[in-house]
């Protein structure tokens, strides 16, 4: 453990009566920090240090906590309120260990937007045919059967989504349309 130690009256002459020598050691400490990336423009995110220092972020880019921590001495970084507009979900990288006589610079947090599906529920649909359906983002989903339905793919949180259809049962010819078609994913599945 890194101690530093300072003397007081450690310097002179004894003459013939005792001399009180004092000696104050403190322990030294260090700070906590990183790296945050991934957080969306205008989200905020909450860390804690040992179940106690939280420190609220709001930009990428490096990070201290407030507390420092003894030489020796435990960190462990969590992540307790995850970002939500859009929603995100942050994990923290070296985030547990011990200080060794350093500043602690190398922990991690990544965070990414969370996805979701979308989907519905086909009704009317010839047993035998297929509808294909096209989403804004260029993938596609064919179906051949009535009932509810999720897209494979996930979407962002707080994209626009749009659903077309791209290709019409022909086995018998039949008309599909969509209903609520478009809108803005927000926070789960579209359905």
């Amino acid at each position: 453990f890194n101690t530093t130690c300072t003397v007081i009256n450690g310097n002179g002459t004894v003459f013939g009566a005792d001399e009180e020598i004092t000696i104050n050691c403190v322990s030294n400490v260090f700070t906590v920090g990183g790296l945050i990336s991934g957080l969306e423009p205008g989200n905020e995110v909450i860390l804690q240090n040992n179940l106690a220092d939280d420190l609220q972020l709001s930009n990428n880019g490096p990070f201290t906590f407030n507390n420092s921590v003894l030489d020796g001495g435990d960190y462990n970084v969590a992540v307790i309120s995850h970002p939500t507009s859009p929603n995100q979900s942050c994990h923290v990288d070296l985030g547990i260990g011990q200080i060794n006589g350093l500043n602690v610079s190398n922990i991690g947090v990544v965070c990414s937007t969370l996805g979701y599906r979308v989907g519905g529920n086909l009704t009317g649909l010839s047993a035998g045919n297929e509808v294909t359906l096209l989403f804004n983002t260029g993938e596609q989903i064919v179906l051949n059967q009535n009932g509810s339905y999720l897209s494979p793919f996930t979407l962002l949180d707080e994209s626009i989504f749009s659903v077309t259809v791209s290709s019409q049962p022909n086995n018998p010819n039949q008309i599909c349309s969509i209903t609520n078609s478009s809108g803005t994913i927000s926070g789960t599945n579209v359905t």
